[in-house]
């Protein structure tokens, strides 16, 4: 029996923790070396993706202290409980994800003894808006990790070649891309209702004129990195213009207040809506005429992947592993970060030339069927639990 445990430091729901979930659960159904396997997660709090887990049968372990933000004490006494951990549940394959329970996960692993351990790097932290000394030590950290690992995954070849220079990691570094099930998606009609019943706003503001605007969606966490100010901008821009748009943004995040301040200022309460989180919010996106992510960085983007398969026009920006999902004025649009004349452009020529949009639509959904399958993602990544 192949003893395997996931690791990953938040217990949130995001593109991560998906991704700890389809593998968790793919795994427990599979062989390595021939074995069934025994799957266990172990996760910082107490979180959807902990309670997802353990709705599928999935064994959940989790760590005291185990947080995102840098506590020394705190992730001292983590690393001594990662030890143990693996001494006592003696795994064939840990797989760690994340920056930070990556690196003390495989030098843990390491020093227990743990005959495969395989890290996967959902995005480049040193990507993000930091000062130079803050980048340097990120940079040191996940050097580590991908020495002390048996194998790393980029989720995104652009991922991958950031890192291919760095010393004695050569040979170590694989580029997998995530997967997606193709979604139950509702039908438009269907989707937009659930949506208004979930933002009462929308009609409360509208009464009935939300007929008569187009729909343009995000679905992402409001955090700086998803430059959400930007796409806002972008929509007031259009907006003065004449056009009938309406903006809902799905999700959550720490940025609620300063988006309701920016809609607020720019008078587009008629017109930006934060619909907050909504479980399995994929399932919704072809209430959409458009669906946009603009973010500053992604490892790969799985909303991108699910909006392709439902058929939407997109706009994304040229970040990341982005533009291995869309080509630019051939499946989609692809813009710069942080320029909202761009996004509100490319709005534009969306809204204004809908055959074009239309055949973006069909050639994105085509691709993200063919390549994005989460049986190519399963099958690479058992190869690397299988490789001697």
């Amino acid at each position: 029996m192949t003893k395997i445990l996931y690791i990953i430091t938040k217990s949130n729901w995001g593109g991560a923790q998906r991704y700890v979930y389809d593998m968790a659960t793919h795994a427990a159904q599979e062989k390595v070396n021939g074995e069934n396997c025994t799957v266990s997660v172990v996760l910082g709090g107490n979180g959807m993706l902990a309670e997802k887990l353990k709705m599928a049968g999935i064994p959940v372990i989790s760590i005291a202290g185990l947080e995102r933000d840098v506590n020394p004490i705190k992730d001292i006494g983590v690393f001594f409980r990662l030890i143990s951990l693996f001494r006592a549940e003696r795994p064939d394959v840990i797989h760690v994800n994340s920056s930070k329970i990556g690196a003390m996960g495989a030098i843990a692993g390491r020093i227990a003894g743990v005959p495969k351990i395989i890290f996967t790097a959902h995005g480049w932290a040193f990507n993000e808006n930091r000062g130079f000394v803050s980048k340097l030590l990120i940079k040191i950290i996940y050097w580590f990790t991908i020495f002390f690992s048996h194998a790393t995954i980029t989720v995104s070849e652009n991922m991958r070649s950031k890192i291919k220079n760095w010393p004695f990691i050569g040979g170590k570094t694989f580029t997998i891309h995530n997967g997606v099930d193709t979604p139950t998606y509702f039908a438009k009609d269907s989707a937009r209702i659930v949506l208004l019943d979930h933002c009462p706003a929308i009609k409360a503001v509208l009464g009935d004129e939300w007929k008569k605007n187009a729909w343009i969606g995000t679905i992402a966490e409001l955090h700086p990195t998803k430059a959400l100010d930007a796409a806002i901008n972008a929509v007031s821009e259009v907006v003065e213009k004449g056009a009938k748009v309406l903006y809902l943004i799905i999700g959550e995040g720490q940025e609620r207040a300063r988006l309701e301040k920016q809609i607020a200022d720019l008078g587009l309460s008629k017109h930006v809506f934060l619909v907050g989180h909504i479980d399995n919010a994929a399932q919704y996106l072809k209430a959409f005429d458009i669906f946009m992510l603009v973010s500053l960085s992604e490892g790969l983007g799985y909303v991108v992947i699910e909006a392709g398969m439902a058929g939407l026009p997109v706009i994304a920006t040229a970040v990341g592993g982005i533009p291995e999902l869309v080509e630019d004025m051939k499946s989609g649009l692809l813009i710069q970060p942080k320029k909202p004349a761009e996004i509100a452009h490319a709005i534009e020529f969306m809204s204004e030339h809908s055959d074009t949009a239309h055949d973006y639509a069909h050639a994105l959904q085509a691709k993200m069927k063919s390549d994005f399958s989460v049986a190519k993602m399963f099958e690479k990544t058992f190869a690397l639990y299988n490789k001697e």
